[in-house]
């Protein structure tokens, strides 16, 4: 899980993750490592599918 979120005072913003979430961030940062590009973080929802 990656959640994200605005602080109570709505200065900055706030990134949690568990365990399978930071996997996940590993596998997007690797990917931009390697292609250079850019990557939406989106949740199935909002059609994510990785």
């Amino acid at each position: 899980m990656i959640a994200v979120g605005i602080n109570e005072e709505q200065e900055s913003v706030e990134i949690l993750f568990d365990e399978d979430g930071i996997d996940h961030l590993i596998k997007i940062l690797t990917r931009l490592k390697v292609k250079t590009t850019h990557e939406h973080l989106m949740t199935p929802f909002w059609g994510a599918t990785n």
